[in-house]
């Protein structure tokens, strides 16, 4: 497929400089869009749809144990495999939004506008959207009193500075006990450093592929440095900067249609099997995260070397993708949507496999209304000057 002129997800757009938006070529439609990547995504959102499950009815798994401690163990493995999703779904945002700006990357002010406003528009409606649903369903069951729900909560969540009430140094928790909102803090993070990183590096002419990757692994080693010393959110982000930027990198491998030498897989394979034997050895669970992101950038680049013809779209027909690229294409507001409808009709109904399968049918409908909905307004209200005078320079080349 050709590289330019894609959708703000991840297929490619043109940008060629301060063009202006009635003149820019049309997204392509979702037919166009990397069928690998969409299963990808919804393969990551399935599995945290399930460990959601085991957790918020686990009497129900719980007597699977007495039936076949086999398949009940096979399940809760499957289940623990949740954050591992989470960081998969990391490094295809950081795929997603590289391969979104095209080859020539961010180069005008006018482009990181247009860069910004796209991230604006895909991420805030729903994320807006989700907090009032988890707002409606803590009214229902009662819970609406709780700190959770709490003004300055919300105002954490709406400044994006929420993280896991597990993480230390924690600021806000995520609105209303919505657990998965954490990780959206930390992708509005690397949405605006991202360009800010590329600004500044190409400023002094720095800009290659192999600085830029030296310079974000850097950076990320300083978060967790920083996080050590003073836990805080905006430290807890940046050390898993670089986990989203093996998204980034393999998009530049993608766009320049490199092919690796047989030693260069040899290693990548090597090093991806190497960090998950290392995994139970390691003390930090963020240098886990880590080693996580090193096994899954390992292995894709890998196969974009050996397979690059695996590039294939939705509109070449249906193939062994399909069924979870279509769950891609809702994998965002499932899951912002699912976890506060499963905590409120196991609180409100008790656990049962009826109430289990009618909510997840339920979340899954509301997913697919609400990104189709969310995709029709244009939002111009968004469309600012974000950087300064439009269609100045971004960076002295």
């Amino acid at each position: 497929m050709t590289t330019k002129s894609v959708s703000a997800v991840h297929d490619v757009r043109t940008a060629a400089g301060a063009v202006p938006e009635s003149q820019q070529v049309p997204a392509r439609p979702p037919s166009q869009r990397l069928a690998y990547v969409d299963a990808l995504r919804g393969l990551a959102a399935l599995l945290v749809l399930f460990h959601h499950t085991t957790t918020l009815f686990p009497d129900l798994y719980a007597a699977l144990a007495h039936v076949s401690p086999a398949l009940h163990g096979a399940i809760m493995f499957v289940s623990d495999r949740n954050h591992d999703a989470v960081l998969l779904f990391f490094v295809l945002s950081g795929f997603s939004v590289r391969l979104s700006v095209g080859e020539p990357g961010l180069v005008t002010r006018a482009d990181i506008d247009l860069y910004l406003y796209r991230r604006f528009k895909r991420i805030l409606p729903l994320f807006v959207v989700a907090l009032a649903l988890t707002a409606l369903l803590g009214l229902w069951t009662g819970r609406i009193g709780e700190v959770a729900f709490a003004p300055w909560t919300l105002f954490g969540n709406l400044a994006f500075l929420q993280s896991s009430s597990n993480t230390r140094g924690t600021w806000f928790v995520p609105y209303g006990g919505n657990g998965p909102l954490w990780s959206l803090s930390y992708e509005m993070f690397y949405y605006l450093l991202f360009p800010a990183m590329l600004f500044a590096l190409r400023r002094f002419g720095l800009a290659s592929r192999t600085m830029m990757f030296a310079v974000a692994t850097g950076l990320t080693v300083l978060g967790l440095a920083a996080f050590v010393v003073a836990p805080s959110p905006p430290f807890a982000f940046l050390a898993l900067f670089g986990v989203w930027y093996c998204g980034a990198d393999l998009a530049e491998q993608h766009l320049g249609g490199q092919r690796d030498k047989p030693w260069v897989i040899a290693v990548l394979t090597g090093g991806a099997i190497a960090a998950l034997v290392a995994l139970p050895w390691v003390p930090s669970a963020t240098v886990q995260s880590w080693c996580v992101a090193a096994a899954i950038y390992g292995v894709w680049r890998a196969g974009l070397s050996i397979a690059p013809q695996r590039r294939a779209t939705l509109a070449a027909g249906p193939s062994l993708w399909t069924p979870l690229a279509r769950l891609g294409f809702i994998s965002y507001a499932l899951y912002l949507f699912h976890y506060p409808m499963l905590t409120a009709t196991a609180a409100m109904f008790g656990q049962s496999w009826m109430v289990l399968g009618i909510t997840v049918a339920l979340a899954l409908a509301l997913a697919w209304a609400a990104e189709w909905l969310a995709a029709k307004p244009r939002y111009g209200f968004l469309k600012l000057s974000y950087v300064g005078r439009s269609g100045g320079n971004a960076s002295s080349r």
